[in-house]
Formats: C-alpha cells, sequence, structure tokens
C-alpha cells in the first residue's frame, strides 16, 4: 500500500472506533474478536429473534448498532477511494478472488440495463484480467454499445460512454485484428457519434494497424479528401483529416499510402494537412 493509503486506513480505523465505542457502551456488548463489522451484523440479527416485543425493549441497541454499521461502511467507502470501492475492496480484501472476472462481466454486457454494462466495463478496465481479456470484453461492449437501441437521451449518453471507454480500451491495450474493426467504423460513421467518440475510432483504427483496420482508415481518409474537392470544408472535417493521417502514420500500412497521396495533392486542403499527409508517407517509406 501506498503511504496516502495507510493513512486512510488509520484514519478509518480511528473514526470507527471512536464513534462504536458509545454504541458498544451502551449496548452492553464487547466484541470478542477484531471481526466488528461482523459482530455488529450479527448482532443486528439476533435483536429480531425476540419478535415484535422483543425489539422494543432493545430500540436504542438496535438504532446504536445501526448507527455503528453505517460508519463502518462509510469509512471503508472513504478508504477505499469511493468510486473504486468494488475493485478496491477485492483487491485488499479478497487478494485471491477473481482475478480475471471477464466471463461473469460479458454476461452483464450482455443482458443488463445500460448503466450495469457501463460499470461492468469500468470494472474490467480496473481489473487484473491481461490486456487480451480486456480486448475481448471492449469489443463485445462496442458492438453492444452499437447493436442496442436507447430509449431516451439520457440512455443514448450512457451508450456513448460505454463505446468511449471500449475504444479506449482498444487502443491502450494496442487491439489487433478485425474484430474491432466494424465497431470503430460504425463509431465515426455513425451519425450520432459525437467528435470525441470518432477521433477516438480513429486513434483505435491506427492502433490496430493491420490490413483491415487500415482499409477502413483509407476509406475514411478518400471520403473526407472527395468532400473536401467538393467545397464541403469546415473545421470539423479539418480536424477528422488530420487525425486520421496521424493515424495512418502510426499504422504504417501501405495500403494507406493513396489516401494519403490523393490528399497531398488536393490543394482544397489547409497547408498543414498538406504537409501532415506528406509528413505520414515519408514515415512509410
Amino acid at each position: 500500500m501506498t503511504r496516502v493509503t495507510w493513512i486512510r486506513w488509520v484514519g478509518t480505523g480511528v473514526l470507527v472506533v471512536l464513534s462504536i465505542t458509545p454504541a458498544l457502551a451502551v449496548s452492553g456488548m464487547n466484541p470478542p474478536d477484531p471481526g466488528v463489522l461482523t459482530y455488529l451484523l450479527n448482532a443486528f440479527i439476533g435483536g429480531f429473534s425476540g419478535g415484535y416485543g422483543g425489539i422494543l425493549p432493545t430500540a436504542q441497541r438496535v438504532l446504536f448498532l445501526l448507527a455503528a454499521i453505517e460508519i463502518v461502511f462509510a469509512g471503508l467507502w472513504w478508504a477505499l477511494k469511493g468510486e473504486n470501492f468494488i475493485v478496491s475492496s477485492q483487491d485488499i480484501l479478497c487478494p485471491d478472488i477473481a482475478p480475471d472476472p471477464t466471463d461473469p462481466i460479458k454476461d452483464i454486457l450482455g443482458t443488463e440495463s445500460p448503466e450495469r454494462k457501463l460499470r461492468a466495463l469500468k470494472a474490467e478496465t480496473e481489473s487484473k484480467a491481461s490486456p487480451d481479456r480486456k480486448i475481448e470484453a471492449a469489443v463485445l461492449a462496442l458492438d453492444l454499445g452499437h447493436l442496442k437501441a436507447a430509449v431516451d437521451k439520457s440512455e443514448g449518453k450512457i451508450f456513448a460512454d460505454l463505446r468511449k471507454l471500449a475504444l479506449r480500451s482498444l487502443t491502450v491495450y494496442k487491439a489487433k485484428g478485425r474484430a474491432s474493426v466494424n465497431g470503430c467504423a460504425s463509431s465515426y460513421n455513425t451519425k450520432g457519434a459525437d467528435d470525441e467518440e470518432r477521433l477516438l475510432a480513429l486513434q483505435a483504427l491506427g492502433v490496430n494497424g493491420e490490413d483491415d483496420a487500415s482499409k477502413a482508415l483509407r476509406d475514411i481518409i478518400l471520403k473526407l479528401n472527395e468532400e473536401q474537392k467538393a467545397g464541403l470544408s469546415d473545421e470539423t472535417r479539418t480536424r477528422m483529416a488530420k487525425a486520421a493521417i496521424d493515424s495512418a502514420a502510426v499504422a504504417k500500412n501501405k495500403l494507406l499510402k493513396p489516401a494519403l497521396l490523393a490528399v497531398s495533392i488536393n490543394n482544397k486542403w489547409s497547408g498543414s494537412v498538406i504537409l501532415a499527409a506528406q509528413t505520414s508517407l515519408k514515415a512509410m517509406l
């Protein structure tokens, strides 16, 4: 653990001890072992064994138990950095359980709600699964993010976030092969995709660099070039063209040469785009 983590755990311990001590004193309990949370939970359940009549005389005791349990969970949440609670608690409390959660996460991606799909993919990216397994989950999430129809704008945003996270994973883990190509191409070509998603798709295609990905990237560049020739010029198209050309330089696949050459001789482009195409061509020599 880092020093910051140790400090958080010590601080949490102090908070819990200070908060639970009055509760234990009033209820007359003294935990026999360090398993405070387990003891409190068992005691809480035991409070109901006598039925309704047995609860009333010990109402204060039950309330203190509830408060103590809440404080323990709040302290754990704070110490484990809140948003990463599930992954961090697994690492600290159950280090030997599910080092590779990819299969159950893929099940969640295929069957659960959009919110749970997104949380599952986040858990996968933060897990100890191998890069290849994380790529599997990312490809599935990307494909499902395109196949599932959103019922409203809120759900549409969740699906977009799911696709973006999947695209980032594909880039970070340098996904190769054809499995991710259709999803990346769809993210670029889908009308509802925002600029961020389209740029991420171009990056993933460039990192892939194999023939199928390079063909998809080539087609994107050629289409942008034809639109530029036809006078369809704007800031967004210029930004996409530069990003696609940069991705072509990363791919270094000779299938991209015709597209880059077409851009380099199209005087409708700005000097910066033409220079980028020429630089990418030189990188392939």
